[in-house]
Order: structure tokens, then sequence, then C-alpha cells
């Protein structure tokens, strides 16, 4: 049954979910290889992860009835910059802003201390 849901949300663009409904026949993503992973919350319960071949993924994520599932560009166990800056875009212009703020203020305290000398 995953695998049906794997050929059909590959075909989707990428980060498109496709609502998947829980059933007796549905096993639970980790008994097919999904891993547990990490992902925004969006009030779901739990997210897995199934790095495919070519590396993308499949990402899961699980409600009380229902999972929401899609494909990533890059898996985080690949690269998880490159995840950040493909998959989750917002996130990773927010790190460099993060990033570029405390490059300048370090910038600074060792120039004002250079200056000291």
């Amino acid at each position: 049954m995953w695998s049906k849901i794997i050929h059909k949300v590959l075909r989707l663009p990428a980060h498109k979910d496709m609502v998947v409904e829980k059933s007796s026949t549905l096993v639970h993503p980790t008994l097919v290889g999904f891993r547990r992973s990490i992902g925004e919350p969006h009030g779901q319960s739990a997210d897995y992860r199934l790095r495919l071949y070519d590396g993308k993924s499949i990402h899961v994520r699980e409600y009380s009835d229902h999972y929401r599932v899609h494909w990533d560009r890059v898996d985080p166990s690949v690269s998880v910059v490159a995840h950040l800056k493909h998959d989750a875009p917002h996130i990773y212009m927010l790190l460099l802003g993060i990033l570029g703020v405390s490059t300048g203020i370090m910038l600074g305290n060792i120039l004002s201390r250079l200056r000291k000398v």
C-alpha cells in the first residue's frame, strides 16, 4: 500500500500534500522503512521520512485519523543545508540572517579590541 502512495505522491509537485486516511489495511510507516523525523509544526503528532535512492525523501505527517504525505527535493540525511535551502527556504533564510547578525557582532567585537591595542 505505501509503495502505491509513494508512486502517486512522486507524481505531484514537491511539497504538495496528499491526504491518506488511516485504515486497518495501511500499516504504520515505521513498519515499511520510514524513520522518525522532525518537521515544522502543523498540528501533527509525528513526522516520518523515507530516503529515496536519488536523495529525495518522502515526508509523512501523522494526524489522529490520517497522514499527509509529500516529497522533498533533498532528504535531511543527505544534507541538512541543502534540505533547508530547497525544502524549507524560509527557515534557511532566517538562519542565514541570524548567522549574518552573529558574524557582524563578532567582527565588531574583534575590531573594537584591535583598535584598543
